[in-house]
């Protein structure tokens, strides 16, 4: 797509809505936003690659519901995340035990130590799910 002219945002993206026929919805909230003029070249850019800049240059986010843009101001807005999850806390705890004697079979008068071996490994861990959420949301929102 070649634009010489200085044309409006709403234009360029028409323009390209045409060309790649699909629809194109502006958010009621972009009124003037949109109307500011810019020069734009695009040669051999994917769709979405021209959609991403020219949004992320106006400040503005999109989505794509099947054959439909959808251009809107970019606000912060209400997301609700589905998370599957499984009930409760879950502990697990394994251990294993090895025991030798050497000199088991053979029996000596002289003995007087012991020479065998015990060898225990003991291994768990804790799982919290709604705790690691909770750190997980701190980490974030800190970073904002």
């Amino acid at each position: 797509m070649t634009i010489t002219d200085a044309r409006a945002l709403k234009d360029i993206l028409a323009q390209l809505a045409r060309q790649a026929k699909i629809n194109l919805v502006f958010s009621p909230s972009l009124k003037g936003l949109t109307e500011r003029g810019m020069n734009y070249t695009a040669f051999g850019q994917l769709l979405i690659e021209v959609i991403q800049f020219l949004c992320s240059l106006s400040h503005l986010r999109y989505r794509i519901l099947g054959k439909t843009l959808y251009i809107e101001d970019n606000t912060p807005y209400l997301f609700t995340y589905t998370v599957p999850f499984l009930l409760g806390n879950r502990k697990s705890q394994s251990k294993v035990s090895i025991m030798t004697d050497v000199f088991s079979g053979v029996q000596s008068k002289d003995s007087s130590g012991d020479n065998g071996s015990d060898t225990q490994l003991t291994s768990g861990s804790n799982t919290d799910f709604w705790a690691e959420v909770e750190q997980n949301l701190h980490m974030i929102l800190s970073r904002s």
